[in-house]
């Protein structure tokens, strides 16, 4: 995972809008059992503005894999913990 990560293309920061990213604060459910919203837990202050869940098409710096897409997403309570990466080969 490491090396995927140190392969990511640098993007400029005014494109960090482009990633797909959310605030979930809202109380839910998790395997049918209530869960506390983001801001309801003790740790948490009020103003916080932190993402619970971001996704990201990311792409490659060497160049045989350079218009090859790569998605991560990640979030705190998803329903299972995994680490999966997704490949997307151009033709």
């Amino acid at each position: 995972m490491i090396k995927v990560l140190n392969a990511i293309r640098p993007f400029p920061l005014n494109e960090l809008d482009q990633l797909h990213h959310s605030r979930t604060v809202w109380p839910g459910k998790i395997h049918g059992e209530p869960v506390l919203g983001y801001k309801e837990e003790k740790e948490v202050v009020e103003t916080s503005q932190a993402e619970t869940f971001v996704a990201a098409k990311l792409f490659y710096r060497q160049r045989t894999l350079e218009r090859s897409a790569f998605y991560m997403r990640g979030g705190k309570r998803l329903p299972i913990q995994m680490t999966e990466v997704v490949i997307t080969f151009q033709k």
